[in-house]
């Protein structure tokens, strides 16, 4: 049914808006309502077009990889892929390039080495031309900087010029979400570095969103 739904919204755009999107993530980034909640509450709107329910369904598929549900967030996520994919052949946005980029990120967390060898370069890539065109795409710019601080200096990593592209963001963007996430990374990943500066990180991240529990559950353990 879903396959069907895609093959329509390539063909006839919707006009049905995802209004409640928006709304849905907030609610969730600072748990009014949980990600099994988030999920179902998500199969029940609609983007205005393919762009937007792709978004959609990688929130989908980034909610259920939360829970645990390996099977159906690999699922969600294949399918996301599967239509950016046709999407940016037939009109590429820097936004379709980011998004068929940050569900492969959600995939190689999922599925493995054998996975990130074969398709991690492809994936950096997509973020890396969604930059180009639109230099103000700061969450492409997060899944580049995340990949600079995680990958092996063997692969490209560069954990101090991702340090300093995260920082970037912060200057520069003025989205909750993307603010939070950014936060949530710095923190993490001077956890083993610089104990008392993964805490400030994760304290500014909660200033945005109080009681979101995994930068409650990551603050607990940096002060345990």
């Amino acid at each position: 049914m879903r396959y069907i739904f895609t093959i329509l919204i390539l063909i006839f755009p919707l006009t049905i808006y995802s209004n409640n999107l928006n709304s849905l993530k907030e609610s969730w980034l600072n748990n009014s309502i949980d990600s099994t909640e988030f999920v179902e509450k998500l199969t029940n709107i609609q983007g205005k077009d393919v762009e937007e329910q792709c978004e959609i369904l990688l929130y989908q598929g980034k909610a259920l990889y939360l829970i645990n549900n390996k099977k159906e967030s690999i699922k969600v996520l294949e399918e996301v892929i599967e239509i950016s994919e046709m999407e940016i052949k037939r009109d590429p946005s820097s936004n379709q390039l980011r998004i068929l980029s940050e569900a492969g990120t959600y995939l190689m967390l999922q599925k493995g080495v054998s996975y990130i060898i074969a398709n991690s370069k492809d994936i950096n890539n997509y973020a890396i031309k969604s930059l180009e065109m639109d230099k103000s795409n700061y969450r492409a710019e997060f899944i580049i900087a995340n990949g600079l601080i995680n990958a092996p200096a063997i692969f490209g990593g560069d954990f101090n010029k991702g340090i300093e592209s995260l920082k970037n963001i912060i200057t520069n963007a003025d989205d909750m979400e993307t603010l939070f996430d950014t936060y949530l990374a710095l923190s993490i990943a001077y956890t083993k570095k610089d104990k008392n500066e993964a805490i400030k990180y994760c304290n500014e991240a909660l200033k945005l969103y109080p009681k979101n529990i995994r930068a409650n559950d990551l603050l607990n353990s940096l002060k345990g």
